[in-house]
C-alpha cells in the first residue's frame, strides 16, 4: 500500500469531523458551547477538542494543539472546568454532532454503516497510543452505540487525530516551529497566510521571526517559500503519511480503500449542505 493513501484518507475524513468546529448546532448563539457557557472560539474549541485530556492545563493545551499561539490556545484555560466538567463538554459535543450530522445527511442513502463502523473500529485497534498524546485520551473514551453516524463520527475523529498527534511529533524532530510550520504551509498555496495568522493568533512579528529562521535553512526567501522550502514541506507530509500507516495495513488494501469510498460518501453530503466552509471541502474531497 502506498503512503499518500494515508493522505488521501486524512483529506478525505476532515471535513466530516471537522464540521463540528462550523456547525450552529455546537457553536451558535443557541448551541451546545453556548449552552455550558463557553464562547465557542477559543475556548469552546480547544475545550471541547481536547476534552478528553481531562482537566488539564494551558501549558498541555499549547503543546498538544501545536501551531496556536499560546495567546488564544489558553484564552479561558483553566477556568473553562469550572464552568463544565470535560465530561460534560465531551458529552455536549456528542450532541451536537449527532444534531449537525442528522440535518446534513437528512434523507440520503448512507453506506452500510454497521460496515462502516466495523471497519473503522479495526483501523482504531491498530493504532498505537504510545507518544499519541490526544488520540491516546480520546480513544479509551467509549465508543457511541446509540447512533450509527455518531459512532463513525467518534471513529473518523480518532483517526484525524492519530495523524495530528504524528505530524506534531515530526515537526518537533524536524526543529519545525509552529509558526515555521504555518508558513510552509501557506507557501504551498492551499490556506492564505492571512488566514493562518487570523485563525492561529500569530502577530506579523512573530510571522517574520519564523521566514527568517527558515531562510536560515535555505527554505525560505524575502518572506516566500523556496523550491527547497516546498520539497521539504513534501517530505514532512509523506513522513507524516508513513507514521499514519499502521490502521490501513492492518485493514488492508481492498477494505481500507472500501472505507474510504464510504467514508468519502458521508463527508461528500456534510460538504455538499454546508457543513464546513466551501473552499475548505471542495479542496479536501478533490485531493482525496
Amino acid at each position: 500500500m502506498e503512503r499518500s493513501f494515508a493522505g488521501r484518507m486524512q483529506r478525505t475524513i476532515e471535513p466530516l469531523v471537522g464540521m463540528i468546529f462550523f456547525v450552529p448546532e455546537n457553536n451558535g448563539p443557541e448551541g451546545e458551547l453556548a449552552t455550558l457557557g463557553l464562547e465557542p472560539w477559543p475556548t469552546g474549541y480547544f475545550a471541547s477538542r481536547g476534552w478528553a485530556l481531562g482537566r488539564t492545563s494551558p501549558a498541555v493545551i499549547v503543546s498538544t494543539f501545536y501551531n496556536f499561539s499560546p495567546v488564544v490556545a489558553t484564552r479561558g484555560i483553566p477556568e473553562c472546568w469550572d464552568k463544565a466538567s470535560p465530561e460534560e463538554i465531551g458529552e455536549a459535543r456528542d450532541r451536537a454532532a449527532t444534531a449537525a450530522l442528522a440535518r446534513l445527511t437528512a434523507g440520503a442513502h448512507l453506506p452500510d454503516m454497521k460496515r462502516v463502523h466495523e471497519l473503522l473500529q479495526r483501523a482504531v485497534d491498530a493504532c498505537r497510543t504510545e507518544g499519541r498524546t490526544l488520540f491516546s485520551a480520546i480513544a479509551h473514551a467509549p465508543w457511541p452505540d446509540d447512533d450509527p453516524l455518531l459512532t463513525v463520527w467518534h471513529g473518523a475523529n480518532r483517526l484525524r487525530e492519530y495523524r495530528g498527534d504524528g505530524h506534531v511529533a515530526l515537526l518537533a524532530a524536524e526543529g519545525v516551529s509552529p509558526v515555521e510550520a504555518l508558513v510552509l504551509h501557506a507557501g504551498i498555496g492551499e490556506v492564505p497566510k492571512n488566514a493562518l495568522l487570523q485563525t492561529r493568533a500569530w502577530t506579523e512579528d512573530d510571522w517574520a521571526a519564523a521566514c527568517s529562521h527558515l531562510a536560515e535553512r535555505g527554505l525560505c526567501r524575502d518572506g516566500e517559500v523556496t523550491d527547497d522550502g516546498k520539497r521539504f514541506r513534501e517530505e514532512l507530509e509523506d513522513d507524516t503519511n508513513r507514521l499514519s500507516m499502521d490502521p490501513w495495513r492492518a485493514l488492508g488494501d481492498d477494505d481500507a480503500e472500501e472505507l474510504r469510498v464510504s467514508l468519502r460518501a458521508i463527508t461528500q453530503l456534510v460538504v455538499d449542505n454546508g457543513g464546513v466552509p466551501g473552499r475548505i471541502g471542495r479542496l479536501s474531497l478533490e485531493r482525496s
